[in-house]
């Protein structure tokens, strides 16, 4: 498995909204409490997957893993992560990309909701033309599961 080191705020989500919990009912707002009080470390939480895109950007599919990393982020606890690189992503998974994503209603926890800026929205980009530093190859890919998170979030 290929590694590498990012900031949260590097790396784009796949989608325009996330349900505000997992399927075990952790409300993501209450994780990201957990880990600023001590309860739950950074690292409990599995490495989210990215796939590099034209342009040097990243997208991940684990979008609500990836929104609690961006406000540790924001609360100076998590400015960098270790992130599993992977070589494919369903093409529907990444016709929509942005730094921003909206919660559909309240992720729950004490320190506060960051409300985020508008979408952008990007038109599909050709896989085979990425000049991004990425390596292409194969083995490494992103599940085509609508709940990416829920599948890896054990803790």
């Amino acid at each position: 498995m290929e590694t590498m080191v990012l900031a949260p705020s590097d790396i784009m989500y796949s989608q325009r909204s996330i349900r505000p919990s997992f399927q075990n009912g952790d409300l993501l707002g209450d994780i990201r409490d957990w880990i600023m009080t001590g309860q739950m470390n950074v690292e409990d939480l599995p490495m989210i997957s990215v796939k590099c895109l034209p342009g040097d950007g990243f997208l991940t599919t684990d979008n609500r893993r990836l929104w609690i990393f961006k406000e540790l982020e924001m609360l100076g606890e998590a400015n960098l992560i270790q992130v599993r690189k992977v070589y494919w992503v369903p093409p529907k998974k990444w016709r929509y990309r942005s730094y921003e994503i909206d919660i559909r209603g309240d992720p729950g926890g004490f320190l506060g909701y960051h409300d985020n800026s508008p979408v952008v929205e990007y038109e599909p980009v050709d896989e085979s033309v990425c000049e991004c530093k990425c390596h292409h190859g194969n083995g490494y890919y992103s599940s085509d599961s609508d709940s990416d998170d829920d599948y890896y979030y054990n803790y």
